[in-house]
């Protein structure tokens, strides 16, 4: 006798915050990617902000960069050293419009996520004739907007990383025809920038990977077997907020005993015994055993209220017996 098994996963808390959006119901169904949790973190959208405005000064100091080159040119129009420190300061604009559209992208695809939670509730209160038709036009026409706006900035990014390559590869091809030493004499407010635009870029991978934490999902289809939390609540990081429970197990774990007669080695062939409505026989295969032995759970005993010793092994659920997890299966050689 063996007992049908599921993956559990707990969703806990990224960030010490708020729950701001909990759509999920206990015993609901899931499915892999569903938002099941919005968190607020205040502090990660001040740091947002800050980063911005570190975006929006190192770009008025290349501003300034490209207008004293250019003051320079007009004296030395044929100096090798500022036609390669005008590419420079092309690779670091792109760069930091990268940044720029990056730190506007991440928020918007979270409010986005927000808003399609909203009007999927809103369809939900039409129905029930909580809301008008109105209402939910409302909803739509935001939700429409924030992704028009979206869809815009991610082909400017794209635009701007293709600008940012060009310009790298421009900056490469004119060294290498022109390997001159003075290319290479250095330029103290430009290389402050550079490093100021690389600082920045790794603070913004940082925040990306932070911002998208905040929209917790289910990592596979299953069940909402758990809710410790609702929604407007304060949260700690690491704080489980519930667990999912696979709902297509693919394992059943079963205890080699005395007399049991079924061999363990993995790859092993087993027949399965379905004894719950609809009935039915599958052949299925040994896929894990261990190399210990522990003690049986109290359903899988012979005596249920006597202890007993075995050695676990898995078998594979195979296709088409329509399992449910928890149940118990026969397990015959």
């Amino acid at each position: 006798m063996g007992v049908v098994t599921s993956r559990e996963q707990v969703i806990a808390s990224t960030v010490t915050g708020r729950l701001k959006s909990v759509p999920v119901r206990l015993l609901e169904n899931v499915v892999k990617g569903q938002t099941v949790a919005v968190l607020q973190d205040v502090h990660l959208r001040s740091r947002l902000d800050t980063e911005r405005a570190v975006i929006r000064h190192l770009q008025s100091e290349l501003v300034a960069a490209r207008e004293r080159l250019s003051m320079e040119a007009g004296i030395r129009r044929n100096d090798h050293l500022i036609t390669s420190r005008r590419f420079l300061v092309d690779l670091e604009q792109a760069r930091l419009r990268i940044l720029e559209l990056k730190a506007i992208l991440e928020p918007d695809r979270i409010k986005l996520r927000e808003l399609e939670l909203e009007t999927r509730a809103a369809r939900g209160l039409l129905d029930e004739g909580i809301i008008s038709p109105l209402d939910l036009e409302r909803t739509l026409e935001n939700q429409n907007r924030l992704a028009g706006k979206i869809k815009e900035n991610e082909r400017l990014l794209a635009q701007a990383e293709l600008v940012s390559t060009q310009s790298q590869q421009r900056s490469d091809d004119f060294l290498r025809s022109h390997p001159q030493e003075d290319t290479a004499a250095p330029d103290n407010q430009l290389d402050v920038i550079r490093k100021a635009v690389e600082v920045a870029e790794k603070r913004g991978l940082e925040l990306e990977t932070q911002l998208a934490g905040l929209v917790l999902s289910a990592p596979f289809d299953g069940i909402v077997i758990r809710l410790d939390l609702q929604a407007g609540e304060a949260v700690l990081r690491g704080k489980v907020i519930m667990t999912i429970m696979e709902t297509s197990p693919r394992e059943i774990l079963a205890f080699q005993t005395a007399g049991t007669g079924v061999r363990t080695e993995p790859g092993t062939p087993v027949t399965l015994i379905k004894y719950t409505d609809p009935a039915r026989i599958g052949l299925s295969r040994v896929i894990r055993q261990a190399s210990a032995h522990l003690e049986v759970p109290e359903r899988l005993r012979a005596i249920p209220n006597r202890a007993q010793w075995g050695r676990p092994f898995l078998v594979e659920v195979p296709p088409g017996l329509e399992l449910e997890p928890g149940e118990l299966v026969g397990i015959r050689p």
